[in-house]
């Protein structure tokens, strides 16, 4: 919005200033296709709960959404019921999170020769901050330092883009998280946000494609550990990778050491740029595959 967008749209959320007033807004757009349709309810429920966790990282509280819920012929039970499902999982996480819609729209009758759509819902949330020390971004900052994985849950492959194009396995379960254990794990982490340099929930493609993201567009060197597609690939908004700085790191282990934690490797701040995975240099190859892609050209 003119100079007063201080981050644009293509790192996972914008940040606004509000004119006249040390007030920032940070906006984001999501949705968990997958879940959606494996478990509307828990879909619905970890769409909102993904978005909230992205804002809270970032140092804002969020305020509001708005939502497109997409789905076929209303007058089919199973949609319907897709439907209402759907929206009581949202319902659950909004109020427990105290996070209001105040605007949205229904779209019914989405079908084509080869049947309905799978229910899709996408949302927009707003997060407010006074004042713009100490926001943390979702990409990495260019400083030595150390990459972590953090679990609320169990991780699992399915169901996610790499079990879906790759595996070609179209099942599975969705996870869940209890509000009273997000509300706690938020608690903890708006205590301690001095220990993380930046930090992101984990995007569609799994952890190696969110570090990826990270680390575009940045002068570093990073060396990834060792990782199997499980770890790399899987799906979870309850998955989130933060950068540590190496003085911070013991802190950072003991402080959140209730929670599955893993070390997935170094940043090392250098002139020229690397992403080395298992003793290859992938960056100019993912690169170009990134820029080629239909989300590369839009950025």
């Amino acid at each position: 919005v003119g100079d007063d967008t201080i981050i644009g749209p293509g790192s996972g959320f914008s940040i606004l200033r509000v004119m006249k007033e040390n007030k920032f807004l940070s906006v984001s757009f999501s949705g968990y296709h997958d879940q959606n349709y494996l478990n509307p309810e828990k879909g619905g429920y970890a769409t909102i709960v993904r978005a909230y966790l992205e804002h809270i990282l970032a140092g804002f509280i969020p305020i509001g959404i708005t939502d497109c819920l997409n789905y076929g012929n209303p007058e089919d039970p199973e949609i319907m019921g897709e439907f209402v499902h759907g929206l009581e999982g949202m319902n659950k996480a909004c109020k427990g999170l105290d996070v209001p819609v105040i605007s949205g729209n229904v779209s019914f009758y989405n079908e084509s020769a080869n049947g309905a759509i799978k229910p899709l819902i996408e949302i927009g949330m707003v997060g407010l901050k006074n004042g713009f020390k100490d926001i943390k971004h979702n990409s990495f900052t260019e400083i030595d330092s150390v990459v972590y994985e953090l679990n609320l849950t169990k991780k699992q492959l399915y169901p996610s883009v790499f079990a879906r194009d790759i595996l070609k396995i179209k099942d599975g379960s969705v996870s869940f998280v209890e509000l009273k254990d997000i509300k706690e794990f938020v608690k903890i982490l708006k205590n301690n946000r001095d220990l993380y340099l930046s930090a992101r929930v984990q995007s569609k493609g799994g952890s190696l494609i969110t570090i990826f993201k990270m680390f575009l567009n940045r002068v570093l060197n990073i060396k990834i550990n060792k990782i199997d597609i499980k770890n790399s690939f899987s799906e979870s908004p309850y998955t989130m990778i933060f950068q540590i700085a190496k003085e911070n790191e013991e802190k950072f282990k003991n402080i959140f050491k209730e929670y599955s934690i893993k070390k997935l490797g170094n940043i090392k701040k250098s002139g020229k740029t690397g992403f080395m995975l298992d003793g290859e240099d992938i960056y100019e190859k993912a690169k170009n595959n990134y820029d080629n892609s239909f989300t590369g050209h839009l950025k």
